[in-house]
């Protein structure tokens, strides 16, 4: 009979995302989610379920525009958000992709992504005891 582990219980945090971040991480989301069997595995490993997850987890209420929102992530829920945006930023700049993200530029991804980087560093690393 083999051994079977539970994978190990990741702490959460809160992170608090404003109505701007919403929107953008809703449009980056959706569009990894349109382009997910174009992705090369190679290049950024996104799980299709990991993907529904996140998708579900930070979509709009539709006619929802006007408020921000908390949710509790862990580490790895933001570091996958990360590559995901990573993802949607190099597929948006392929004229093989024929489209881009909406509602964001160049600017707003550097932005998401250093915020997605700050937060893992504030909510997880910089921990005093």
């Amino acid at each position: 009979m083999a051994d079977t582990q539970e994978p190990p219980h990741l702490p959460l945090a809160e992170l608090v995302v404003s109505v701007e971040r919403h929107g953008h991480l809703d449009n980056i989301l959706n569009y990894v989610r349109s382009i997910h069997d174009c992705i090369d595995p190679d290049m950024f490993r996104i799980p299709r379920g990991r993907l529904e997850d996140l998708c579900w987890c930070f979509e709009r209420d539709e006619g929802d525009d006007h408020t921000g929102f908390t949710v509790m992530v862990s580490y790895d829920d933001l570091f996958m958000l990360e590559i995901i945006t990573s993802a949607a930023y190099e597929y948006s700049l392929r004229k093989s992709t024929g489209r881009r993200v909406d509602g964001i530029t160049n600017l707003g991804f550097e932005d998401v992504l250093k915020w997605l980087a700050r937060a893992r560093n504030q909510l997880f690393t910089s921990k005093t005891p």
